[in-house]
């Protein structure tokens, strides 16, 4: 506060108490835009939101239960069906980044269709996964694709490979975790350091406990969400133009 107060003489700057009120201003200002966001949640809004992440995290340790060796953690005993790993993988793929990021790079003025290049490199990855990893899968012979990796190669490729992969994933999860938590404080009024960690810690305690079964279920939970919720926000908007 004293630095504010005094310019480089050491005297008293005489535009020093303005700008404290103007930072006092700003601190009440963003209180009541938090408390009015809050008060505009309906109980029964805070309710949904509240049951609906302990209901996440209790499927994850319900589904853990019978969790018993490696195979059943990382591979759900590969009894999943093909339909809830797709509904996984669509869930997965879509995050809080493509809620808010990529329809405001839509309508940017400089915007335009350079996005959708991502989905051709999609399509071309899910059919060299189809055709080369899945069928290993299937038949047991590995875990994980970095495996693969490892005999064709050897172990440093392996390593090389599972390093950047487990950046790259902790940069873009960051952001996607960041973005979800922004989302979640506009709502409920909650510090965004509090968001940030109801959401990490909720998902990583039913990844832990569940496994691979936790994830696909929850997946699938969410992705129903998103998009029961995305046709009635369409809806609505078609109704208002």
């Amino acid at each position: 506060m004293s630095q504010l107060m005094l310019g480089a003489s050491g005297r008293m700057d005489p535009h020093a108490d303005n700008n404290v009120q103007t930072l006092s201003e700003q601190d009440s200002e963003k209180t009541r835009g938090q408390r009015q966001r809050m008060l505009a949640l309906h109980p029964i809004d805070l309710t949904v939101l509240v049951v609906y992440l302990l209901g996440v995290a209790g499927l994850g340790i319900f589904l853990g239960r019978g969790t018993k060796d490696l195979s059943t953690y990382l591979l759900g005993d590969r009894h999943l069906p093909w339909w809830a790993i797709l509904g996984s993988i669509v869930a997965t793929e879509t995050s809080t980044a493509t809620f808010l990021s990529v329809p405001a790079k839509a309508f940017a003025q400089d915007g335009d269709m350079r996005f959708l290049q991502l989905t051709l490199g999609y399509i071309t990855g899910r059919l060299v996964i189809v055709v080369t990893l899945l069928p290993l899968f299937f038949r047991g012979q590995i875990y994980t694709a970095y495996e693969v990796l490892q005999v064709r190669f050897g172990g440093w490729v392996k390593a090389i490979a599972a390093s950047i992969f487990l950046v790259t994933r902790n940069l873009g999860d960051g952001l996607r975790l960041f973005l979800t938590a922004i989302a979640l404080e506009q709502v409920v009024a909650w510090p965004l350091p509090w968001c940030i960690a109801i959401i990490g810690g909720i998902t990583i305690l039913y990844t832990l406990v569940g496994g691979m079964k936790a994830v696909v279920w929850n997946d699938c939970l969410q992705f129903v969400v998103y998009m029961v919720g995305g046709i009635i926000a369409l809806a609505i908007i078609v109704n208002r133009l």
